[in-house]
């Protein structure tokens, strides 16, 4: 992917539930269309909102929801293995504030 490494504030989103988002400006793309279209996360699950350039990562139950209502996201990647550590941080986001968050390629 061309856009990583991805190097961006986590919060804690605003009206979608147990979730935290990120913005990247390399991932915005208004005219993508959504491929594994959902509406509700699962946990531990990321999906993209091309059109804000948002990844939101669910830690609990969440919804694609901003100012204007329901919305809908595409399901791009779920966490494997035990998640659990990583996840708990995504939900302190909501009590604790912003963190940062890397997002690269493995070294080949």
């Amino acid at each position: 992917m061309a856009a990583l490494p991805i190097d961006e504030t986590l919060k804690h989103v605003r009206w979608s539930g147990s979730a935290g988002y990120i913005l990247a400006s390399a991932l915005r793309d208004a005219s993508s269309p959504l491929e594994n279209a959902v509406s509700f996360y699962l946990p531990g699950t990321l999906n993209m909102r091309p059109e804000h350039g948002e990844i939101a990562i669910s830690c609990g139950r969440a919804q694609a929801r901003d100012e204007a209502g329901n919305g809908w996201a595409t399901h791009f990647a779920t966490l494997e293995g035990d998640a659990t550590r990583f996840l708990a941080a995504v939900a302190r986001t909501h009590q604790d504030g912003q963190k940062q968050l890397s997002i690269k390629r493995l070294a080949d």
